[in-house]
């Protein structure tokens, strides 16, 4: 034992003296936990079907097999994992969404038209009135957001005005269920507001939609439709990333690529149709 540490052990009590030299037992190690992998989460996701060890295994990286490039998963271990078609190509993809929303959105335009204060808050709407045509938005957006949470039955984001990046009029966030809309829509048209507010709740929609996957057979039910175009949208998450790469002001060619990506078709062009019922009179928003 070393000199100094030995005197000091000896001005110890007795009892001191014992606590001193005592063994300690080393403090548990915990140990770390595997991080979940690409398996793992789809597992998460589509844990309502049964899945053979097979199909749980055959993952391999997006570099390291046949499809698209852009895609999260290849047509076959999609139509593996669920049991239903999933759409092969975008053509397959438009006539499904056709199928499954088109009468619904029929209906929410119907539905804004038959509301006579949801009218009359639309044909109040003056361009130069930018102040006025606020106070108008909180109007309508409440009316539309819940029309559109009743014809499509899901629960609508909360929505706010923040100021967005040049050519950005709305955009949602999934995680805090809130989409936000530019101040700039309240000095333009009544066409181009309504047409963003149904634009970003689709957004909403979807990501409900895509969350619900994942849910247990107690979560709300999705007809067969509905998954399979979570699953598609899901799949183009990729492509997503790559069309936003550059940003947000899209020009030319990203800009129709955009537009064409799945989700971003479907909002477009429910908005596009609904505004376009509502709001016969005013052009269509450019973008």
């Amino acid at each position: 034992m070393d000199k100094k540490i030995s005197t000091s052990l000896h001005s110890l009590s007795p009892f001191s003296k014992a606590r001193a030299t005592e063994k300690v037992a080393p403090a548990p190690v915990k140990k770390e936990k595997k991080k979940k992998g690409k398996n793992a989460w789809m597992a998460e996701l589509l844990f309502e079907n049964t899945f053979s060890d097979a199909a749980m295994t055959s993952y391999q990286a997006p570099e390291k097999r046949e499809g698209d490039p852009h895609s999260a998963f290849t047509q076959g271990e999609l139509q593996g994992f669920t049991g239903m078609k999933i759409p092969k190509s975008p053509e397959e993809y438009r006539e499904l969404l056709a199928r499954t929303y088109d009468p619904k959105k029929r209906d929410l335009a119907l539905a804004i038209l038959e509301q006579p204060s949801l009218r009359m808050a639309i044909s109040l709407w003056d361009a130069r009135k930018a102040v006025n045509n606020r106070n108008l938005a909180s109007e309508i957006n409440r009316f539309v957001s819940a029309l559109m949470g009743k014809v499509y039955d899901f629960n609508p984001a909360v929505a706010q005005f923040r100021d967005l990046p040049p050519g950005l009029l709305g955009q949602q966030d999934s995680y805090n269920n809130k989409i936000f809309l530019s101040p700039r829509l309240c000095g333009g048209r009544a066409r181009e507001f309504l047409e963003t507010l149904i634009h970003e709740q689709i957004h909403r929609l979807q990501a409900e939609l895509m969350f619900r996957l994942s849910l247990s057979k107690k979560g709300k039910a999705m007809s067969l439709d509905e998954r399979a175009l979570a699953m598609y949208w899901k799949s183009e998450e990729p492509k997503y990333r790559s069309v936003l790469a550059s940003g947000w002001d899209f020009k030319g060619d990203t800009l129709q690529r955009y537009r064409d990506l799945a989700q971003e078709y479907h909002a477009f062009e429910t908005g596009d149709f609904v505004a376009g019922k509502v709001c016969p009179f005013d052009p269509p928003l450019k973008r």
